[in-house]
């Protein structure tokens, strides 16, 4: 079938039921009665979709396409309901088929770009938007995505060549300008790079995206000639445009502090965030200072707007956040301790306290800050979990237990605290009750990578399910390949099966990733000792013996240097 007639015959369709008398029946989609044609199914389909209901629509593009098999329309319609419904794998397949019939099928290149982009394959995102535009060299969106995925990969002088051909077909497209300018301050060309911000703002006076880029540019050095009047006649125009620009206000107040000018910094902040919303403010400071670990600008504008907006009991615990960002960990405690139990950070504020504690060495007085939150809000699953943690830190596996018991009991599959449950009876030597645990955080994510790791190892150690052993730990090492924990049981996987050298390879590669780890020196020392190199044998336990902070630990890597010792010539 034609695209163009399919085209055409769907519009007269679309036509003649554009306004249906009452008494106008359509066809059941599985009736006996409804007319075996594409069009018809299609048409049905793109009803259904239009009204959210894109389960059903599939399931009628899927007849038409059957109807129809040479339809590459009908097949882009399947792809994109697939991608609706997040089926990628099955969208994949139906644009493959098509580009391996036609390589140069611009629309479906252009799904394939974005699915690509979509799962973070960037390289052949990339490949697929080059062929669109060869194809299709107007498309302005394909400009944006491929120079964008440029930019995000730090690729400048990719990124430059797509904008500047963007550019110059489309002269008067503020976007390219935009990112142009962007490109020129990477590429250290402030000139050029002002001129590109200015033509975007010729063209879209209201792009406030650019004004900012514009003063970051000129705070960059506010003594350049005429930099500093630049960059206030900005703010003051973007004030102007919107009084509550927190942006901008905030913004404008760090530059004044910044240039010397103190007094007239703190006026700026009282008179525009006067009748802010406290929801306003704790956005604007997340976003571009917490979030971007500005702290002490965080720390300057929260402390001002606490002492202006007393009744903002929120902003305390960001200014702990802040505070905690600088290394100042009493400040931080005072301001989580400011957060009052009707703060919606009132959660956070209270773990964070209990962090703080068991940071500073203070684990009781973490737990008994825990305990006396628990009690007043005895729902809170999370309290229990934290509870649970830190008596295992203590070596009370009993009332960690306990704790985490309750929280699996009001959250179920809660994934955080069955891990931690099965780690607290692999401590106490419940082995299989720390199976049966691990077993179930995998039925609930198979994705688990400590779980994996976790029940992996335990097979290992106990020398049973090596097979399923090997299988775990690897679907954990390709979730977390640089984690030299889980590189490491994947060593002594290797070990119990009888491998040795294959396990002193990853041993001594997850020794790489962590060389001050006692276990793994004296799982090195033994896969050494496996192929009869006693020397180096014994110099790594002596190593796991000196990384030991515990006597008993160290103990038991002294009876195997003793043993080694005794048999060496």
């Amino acid at each position: 079938m034609e695209v163009g007639a399919f085209a055409l015959v769907f519009s007269v369709v679309l036509a003649g039921c554009a306004t249906p008398v009452a008494t106008e029946k359509r066809y059941p989609a599985d009736a006996a009665s409804a007319p075996p044609n594409a069009y018809y199914y299609y048409t049905e389909a793109q009803i259904l979709r239009s009204q959210g209901k894109a389960n059903a629509a599939l399931a009628l593009m899927q007849k038409a396409v059957e109807l129809d098999p040479d339809s590459n329309l009908l097949k882009r319609e399947t792809a994109i309901l697939y991608l609706q419904l997040k089926n990628n794998e099955a969208a994949l397949a139906i644009l493959k088929e098509l580009l391996a019939n036609d390589p140069n099928d611009v629309e479906a290149l252009n799904l394939m770009g974005r699915l690509l982009q979509s799962r973070q394959q960037n390289e052949e995102a990339k490949s697929v938007y080059a062929r669109v535009l060869a194809q299709d060299p107007d498309n302005e969106d394909i400009y944006l995505l491929l120079g964008n995925l440029y930019i995000a990969d730090q690729e400048w002088d990719q990124a430059f060549e797509v904008f500047d051909q963007f550019v110059q077909r489309f002269p008067n497209a503020y976007a390219g300008h935009f990112f142009l300018g962007k490109i020129y301050r990477q590429k250290n060309d402030p000139v050029a790079a002002e001129k590109s911000f200015l033509r975007a703002l010729e063209i879209e006076p209201e792009l406030e995206g650019a004004r900012f880029e514009l003063i970051e540019l000129y705070q960059a050095d506010p003594k350049q000639r005429g930099h500093y009047t630049k960059a206030i006649k900005l703010y003051k125009e973007l004030l102007a445009d919107n009084p509550q620009n927190i942006r901008a206000i905030f913004g404008y107040t760090l530059f004044l502090r910044d240039t010397g000018q103190p007094q007239q910094s703190l006026q700026v902040l009282k008179t525009h965030t006067g009748d802010t919303r406290q929801n306003d403010l704790i956005r604007g400071i997340f976003r571009h200072y917490i979030e971007p670990e500005h702290h002490r600008d965080a720390v300057y504008l929260l402390k001002h707007l606490i002492a202006q907006h007393p009744t903002y009991i929120d902003l305390h615990y960001l200014l702990g956040l802040a505070y905690d960002g600088q290394k100042d960990h009493d400040q931080a405690l005072a301001q989580f301790q400011a957060v009052s139990p009707d703060s919606r950070f009132y959660r956070e504020a209270t773990l964070q306290i209990a962090f703080r504690y068991a940071e500073d060495g203070r684990r009781d007085q973490a737990i008994t800050h825990l305990e006396n939150a628990l009690a007043q809000d005895p729902e809170n699953a999370e309290f229990m979990i934290y509870l649970g943690y830190y008596h295992e830190e203590a070596e009370r596996y009993a009332d960690a237990e306990r704790y985490l018991l309750k929280a699996i009991e009001k959250v179920p599959d809660s994934e955080q605290a069955l891990f931690r449950l099965g780690v607290v009876y692999d401590k106490m030597k419940r082995k299989d009750d720390c199976i049966e645990i691990m077993q179930r955080v995998i039925a609930l994510n198979d994705e688990h990578a400590n779980a994996l790791n976790y029940l992996g190892y335990t097979y290992a150690e106990l020398g049973i399910n090596l097979d399923e052993a090997e299988a775990l730990v690897r679907k954990a090492l390709e979730l977390r390949p640089d984690d030299g924990y889980i590189t490491d049981s994947l060593g002594w996987v290797f070990y119990q099966q009888g491998r040795y050298a294959e396990a002193l390879k990853w041993l001594l590669k997850a020794l790489a990733l962590v060389p001050d780890d006692p276990v793994i020196n004296e799982h090195v020392g033994d896969a050494y000792l496996k192929l009869d190199n006693k020397t180096q044998a014994l110099e790594y336990y002596q190593k796991s013996k000196n990384l030991h902070d515990e006597d008993s630990a160290r103990q038991k890597i002294q009876i195997k240097i003793d043993a080694l010792k005794t048999v060496s010539p």
